[in-house]
């Protein structure tokens, strides 16, 4: 990442790299007739049928 980004500008960039994570993923479980997994993949990205339009990004915490 360009360290002059914003914080915004990487948050945005976040975003934006996880919703392609999440699409390629669907894409190869489709793609090798994985239907069911996909589905399940899909239903943990949604908020009541729908993309989300807010994220919160949170430390992680594992070390606590």
């Amino acid at each position: 990442m360009d360290v002059n980004m914003t914080v915004d500008e990487i948050r945005e960039k976040m975003i934006t790299y996880v919703e392609e994570y999440f699409c390629e993923q669907i894409t190869n479980l489709i793609d090798m007739e994985m239907k069911d997994d996909a589905d399940s993949f899909y239903q943990e990205f949604v908020v009541d049928g729908e993309e989300p339009e807010e994220w919160l990004f949170i430390n992680d915490l594992n070390g606590l």
